[in-house]
């Protein structure tokens, strides 16, 4: 049996490598699924039927309450699917538009096109609590364009995340919970009020919640193989858990023929396995 740890340090390590050479810039646009249609600035094609301030600001809520019932049910209810949340864009006919205004007004009938990156180096923090948890600190940016190349400004996001893991069979499965996402406006972002930033964020974390868990659900894959390595070692029922700082893993190995009579002299391979 082989064992060893992945403390924090190096997983972190590892994240501002990445970081560094831009692996979590991501592009939001019309074609973005559950999202997309959300990324516009006039929500209806007709001029006419934009509805008096008054009704998009009801429309809006609506659509805000739809949104948290959504995130009640889900915690509640991991397993069912809520269709609501799926259609909720398309039913409420809201749209990045109807929460800033301004862009409506100067910039009528245009998709946005948002570009995230991180800001500052991700944190990551694990624990034994939960039967393993990792906790995400995320310091983001959020560059807002429009489809004709004009600058709208920026949005700085900060977010937690945790997330309950559980490794299974070659996959990473669990369940995770944005605790908090917190928008700001840096550089006065047509002069959008902090109200219309906590929705846009409502929206946000539901969305991106969401998303995390379609994942998680269905299953992260990861490969214990070796043999596109060229390593002349078997892992047999190798196991991952997460302890207190650390990632820890344990497994039986196999070595192949070639390897053992090399290191024994003898012609057939040799077995490592769990007392």
């Amino acid at each position: 049996m082989a064992e060893g740890l992945i403390n924090e340090y190096t997983i972190n390590t590892l994240l501002h490598s990445l970081t560094k050479n831009g692996f979590f810039t991501v592009a939001l646009g019309p074609g973005t699924p559950k999202i997309g249609p959300f990324l516009k600035t006039t929500c209806n094609d007709d001029p006419a039927d934009y509805g008096t301030e008054e009704e998009i600001e009801q429309k809006t809520r609506s659509f805000i309450s739809v949104l948290r019932r959504h995130r009640r049910q889900t915690i509640l209810r991991r397993q069912r699917r809520q269709t609501s949340f799926d259609n909720a864009l398309a039913n409420f006919g809201v749209c990045l538009g109807d929460l800033l205004p301004q862009l409506k007004r100067f910039y009528p009938n245009q998709d946005i096109i948002i570009q995230v990156y991180l800001q500052q180096d991700p944190i990551l923090s694990l624990s034994i609590i939960r039967g393993g948890t990792a906790l995400l600190d995320l310091v983001a940016m959020a560059d807002f364009t429009t489809e004709s190349g004009a600058n709208l400004g920026s949005l700085r996001i900060k977010a937690n995340i945790e997330v309950q893991i559980r490794f299974g069979n070659s996959e990473i499965l669990g369940h995770g919970e944005i605790t908090q996402l917190r928008l700001s406006n840096p550089d006065g972002l047509f002069g959008i009020s902090q109200i219309a930033l906590d929705k846009i964020g409502e929206i946000g974390q539901a969305v991106l919640e969401k998303t995390l868990n379609e994942m998680l659900q269905a299953g992260i894959p990861i490969q214990f193989s070796t043999s596109n390595l060229g390593v002349p070692i078997e892992l047999i029922d190798p196991q991952i858990r997460i302890i207190e700082h650390a990632i820890h893993f344990e497994t039986d190995f196999a070595l192949s023929q070639s390897l053992w009579k090399e290191l024994s002299g003898e012609g057939e391979g040799g077995n490592c396995r769990r007392r």
